[in-house]
């Protein structure tokens, strides 16, 4: 049986969505839902068996609802079914085996429960953009959420046994519904980045950290107002926000890119 459930969220872009299923290590136990988002251009099943034959399953929504509610229809299909569920958006890509060798690492440390993973950031031309190194245990991890989310979405695996206690994506923080769903796990349980790069992510001008940056912004703000403390990584996540909503992000890219070459370590902005 499967032991993995992976998430992809789809949204007029069947392209991309092929490009991830390909990406994808064959025989890595996997079932792989696709949701689709009320799509004026549907995903090619056809072709998405060609070029993905392992067990594939597609979720239609009759119109369009946003990621977060297109996440949610994913996970109340998918249930406690498999051992662990994981995330992947479409034209992102994965290193091999990357699946699995979170699968091992969450069976080899039972008190993790969510895993994520370093990534680097291509164009859409294909080139190396910058890699992002996020903190790699609990405790940094728990830190550094205070500034801004410490993990990448598309990176994330985790035990569906939680859900039952920690729910679904919340709906009520636009365009940071997972910085707001990671806050869960962070308060409550153990959880990891692995410092090897699982993930290739696409830079894209239609992207929701692009196309929504400002509302964005404003919900990781109202996370960090709400889970404020008196320290100073929490104060500075503050300041930190209030700063980025005046800087256009093209020049924030420009300089994750060039301030430590094309590896970028630690780097939560």
């Amino acid at each position: 049986m499967n032991k993995c459930a992976v998430l992809i969220p789809h949204y007029n872009d069947p392209t991309g969505l092929n490009e991830s299923l390909q990406s994808i290590t064959p025989d890595e136990r996997l079932c792989v839902f696709v949701v689709d988002d009320g799509s004026n251009i549907k995903p090619n099943e056809m072709k998405a068996r060609d070029v993905y034959n392992g067990e594939l399953k597609f979720i239609y929504l009759p119109s369009n609802q946003g990621i977060d509610h297109a996440l949610n229809a994913g996970l109340d299909r998918i249930g406690e079914s498999y051992a662990f569920i994981a995330r992947l958006d479409c034209g992102d890509t994965c290193a091999k085996d990357r699946f699995s060798k979170q699968i091992e690492y969450l069976e080899t440390h039972p008190f993790v429960m969510l895993v994520g993973s370093a990534v680097t950031f291509v164009t859409e031309e294909g080139e190396i953009s910058f890699t992002l190194r996020l903190p790699t245990t609990s405790d940094l991890i728990r830190r550094a959420m205070f500034s801004n989310c410490a993990f990448i979405h598309p990176t994330v695996m985790w035990r569906s046994s939680v859900m039952s206690e920690i729910g679904f994506y919340p709906t009520t923080y636009p365009a940071a519904e997972d910085y707001a769903l990671f806050w869960k796990f962070v308060e409550r349980y153990r959880t990891a980045n692995l410092p090897e790069v699982l993930v290739f992510s696409k830079l894209s001008p239609n992207g929701i950290s692009a196309r929504r940056r400002a509302v964005q912004l404003r919900s990781r703000l109202r996370l960090q107002r709400e889970h404020l403390t008196l320290n100073a990584a929490s104060l500075l996540g503050v300041a930190k926000t209030l700063t980025l909503m005046l800087i256009p992000r093209d020049i924030l890219t420009t300089i994750k890119r060039f301030r430590l070459g094309k590896d970028v370590l630690n780097d939560v902005a």
